[in-house]
């Protein structure tokens, strides 16, 4: 089969064996894969990328799928061949202390799609049947691609606590920010966007945003201030990963009120905390990886139709041209936001 493979050469579309599922585990023919920033993390950091496989060799990328089930392994039930599926990048044992307490993502035995194994941007993919989700009949295969972002997102929104008439901050109108925007709103906040790119702020409105802020042109901290009383927001989400991002989160929040780290950093980045003023702020400082708790939440939401996940998608490439998929993602070509990879697509 083909598939998108990070090597010692860089990133190319090249022949690899079409996976054969394990006991506990499915055959997707994959039929839509998002490219992420985490994927451009990866990409980034080929050499410690790499040092993740004993082999060295090379890996397949893509964690954010859809697909039809074709085989399943021994001790497979309910997932046929024909099913329509997406799947969570995370599995676990599901028999471990830390699995049996919810912290599957400290299983000592988990695996994650495009990461610790081989990735969806490709023809096949095998997936543990404990990560699969069968797909409702009006969910297409591109908006559930997506349902894996929007799952981080959901959980994001989740972790700030914003109750009806709250106000939050939005900061990075990504994917994964517009996301957060559309679940705030419908949570009942009122929510500020920041960002840099105006075409991104006014999809960010389009999500919902009461407000936004292009943090070339206006400080984001007096931009809260003035629509709220000089308090500031009850809870602010940075969806970027960087430091400065950080910083005006912070700056931007009230007394007593939360900051969700959700953005990807880099790895390496560190963080300089006024720990005077943050303790004088009382301030809570929390962090929300993944997608694992909310993937079912996520799933109904595109069902009702409550999030357009599919809005989102800005470009379509096939698997030949995936590498031209990676760098528009990286680059923002023609206002990019989600850049899909359809393994099916011809040209």
């Amino acid at each position: 089969m083909r598939a998108l493979v990070l090597d010692r050469e860089g990133l190319a579309v090249r022949d690899v064996p079409v996976p054969s599922p394990a006991s506990g585990e499915v055959l997707i023919r994959v039929a839509a894969c998002a490219v992420c920033q985490s994927d451009l993390h990866f990409v980034r950091d080929k050499q410690a990328s790499l040092s993740l496989f004993s082999e060295g060799g090379g890996h397949v990328l893509g964690h954010e799928l859809a697909g039809t089930v074709t085989e399943a392994g021994a001790w497979v039930r309910g997932l046929a061949p024909g099913t329509r599926v997406t799947a969570r990048p995370l599995a676990s044992c599901g028999r471990c202390a830390a699995c049996r307490r919810g912290l599957i993502r400290a299983c000592p035995d988990r695996s994650v799609v495009g990461f610790t194994r081989h990735g969806a941007c490709a023809e096949y993919v095998t997936v543990p049947v404990s990560a699969v989700y069968p797909l409702p009949a009006s969910v297409s295969f591109t908006a559930a691609a997506l349902a894996e972002p929007l799952a981080c997102a959901s959980n994001a929104v989740a972790a700030s606590g914003v109750s009806p008439g709250d106000w939050a901050v939005v900061v990075g109108p990504g994917p994964l920010g517009l996301f957060a925007t559309r679940l705030l709103k419908l949570r009942g906040a009122l929510v500020l966007v920041a960002g840099t790119r105006e075409e991104r702020l006014e999809v960010a409105r389009r999500c919902g945003a009461d407000a936004v802020c292009n943090v070339r042109r206006e400080s984001l901290p007096d931009a809260v201030r003035a629509r709220t009383g000089g308090l500031g927001v009850d809870a602010a989400l940075e969806m970027v990963g960087t430091p400065e991002a950080l910083g005006q989160a912070i700056q931007s929040t009230r007394l007593g009120g939360r900051i969700v780290l959700a953005g990807e950093p880099e790895s390496g980045v560190t963080y300089a905390l006024d720990t005077s003023r943050f303790f004088f702020s009382e301030h809570q400082l929390v962090a929300s990886v993944g997608a694992q708790e909310s993937f079912p939440r996520a799933l109904r939401l595109l069902e009702e139709g409550l999030v357009d996940a599919a809005a989102l998608v800005t470009h379509r490439f096939g698997l030949e041209d995936a590498p031209e998929a990676v760098r528009t993602a990286e680059e923002r070509r023609g206002g990019a936001l989600k850049v899909l990879v359809e393994p099916q697509r011809n040209g």
